[in-house]
């Protein structure tokens, strides 16, 4: 798992194994000083899948800052 902040968000970016054996990009995103309202739950790119798992990781950490500079 890997974890920064962005732009007043903390992400927690990982990813999981799916029964093909590929991973699965997923993120967490939470405020970090809890004032903001966002959706609780995790993003998970079911269309994207990786050999390994660093990968699948970075994805979801790019994609989730994406997500934080287009919808906050």
């Amino acid at each position: 798992m890997r974890e920064i902040n962005h732009k007043g968000y903390q992400i927690k970016a990982d990813a999981y194994q799916d029964e093909e054996g590929k991973w699965v990009p997923r993120a967490e995103i939470s405020p970090i000083d809890g004032s903001k309202n966002i959706e609780e739950s995790p993003l998970v790119w079911l269309s994207e899948k990786f050999e390994d798992r660093p990968k699948a990781e970075g994805f979801a950490l790019e994609s989730a800052q994406f997500y934080i500079d287009t919808n906050f």
